[in-house]
């Protein structure tokens, strides 16, 4: 029991770290409709620069200063790069972004190494939050989960929620058919997108047209791209979106009703 209750806490910890980086792919893909492959080094050049500004003003100023580096590299990245390679479709953004992967991989071997950096725990946040079982938990951790937590709670989410407005997701807004659960579909994708992933790995290296079929593969048969090619342009300020006929859009019943034939994804997304 002790040691479940620890493991729980632990995995929720590293849960919630894990969605600060989902949570800004689902933007990007899911409502701006852009691929960006670099989104995890980002976050990556964020860590490394808070290691580095702790040494030289501490940690607190870290926490601030961090993130804004990050936000005007992602600026950068988004005016210099994706918005030259946008109009050209997808295809272009990930192979600039993928591209980008390696760029600031590289970058940051060649500044601080390939041996794990020795981040210590600030010290004031070096105390035990609460005891379980005799085991402190530490505030650290706790501090961690208030930030990744409080990233859910956007003001239009609060102001739902103080309305009592918000809606729960079920399987009917999904349009799910009877029978199954939302977890049998992430299931379904998830081992679709391994099996790729498998195929590609015995012939990773054959040539460029491997790396692109898998490519395909994964957008066309795990996100819902029933093509990957441009179709209309809506303008957002100085933003160009592409996306795709309403139309042509999928549901997951509509998939079902198919019957036999390739698994796809529920929503198209453009």
């Amino acid at each position: 029991m002790q040691v479940g209750l620890i493991s729980l806490l632990d995995g929720l910890v590293y849960g919630m770290l894990l969605f600060m980086l989902a949570s800004g792919l689902t933007l990007i893909l899911s409502m701006m409709g852009v691929l960006n492959f670099a989104h995890a080094s980002v976050y990556m050049l964020g860590a490394y620069f808070a290691y580095q500004i702790d040494q030289w003003v501490g940690f607190w100023p870290a926490l601030v200063i961090a993130p804004l580096l990050c936000g005007a590299i992602g600026a950068a990245i988004e005016v210099w790069g994706l918005r030259r390679v946008h109009h050209n479709g997808h295809i272009a953004e990930l192979l600039f972004t993928f591209g980008l992967v390696f760029i600031i991989g590289r970058g940051v071997q060649m500044i601080w190494g390939m041996l794990p950096m020795a981040y210590r725990v600030p010290a004031g946040l070096d105390f035990p939050l609460f005891s379980l079982y005799g085991e402190n938990f530490p505030a650290y951790r706790g501090f961690m989960l208030l930030v990744s937590g409080g990233m859910l709670l956007t003001p239009d989410i609060v102001a739902r929620l103080a309305a009592f407005e918000a809606n729960d997701q079920s399987e009917e807004n999904y349009e799910i058919p009877a029978g199954l659960k939302l977890r049998d579909e992430i299931a379904r994708y998830y081992r679709i997108g391994e099996a790729l992933w498998s195929r590609f790995e015995a012939t990773r290296g054959e040539s460029v047209a491997t790396s692109e079929r898998f490519v395909l593969d994964l957008l066309r048969q795990c996100f819902g791209f029933d093509s990957i090619e441009s179709r209309s342009i809506t303008r957002l300020g100085e933003r160009e979106i592409s996306s795709p006929p309403r139309s042509s859009r999928r549901t997951c019943a509509d998939r079902h009703r198919a019957g036999t034939g390739r698994w796809r994804a529920p929503l198209r997304r453009g």
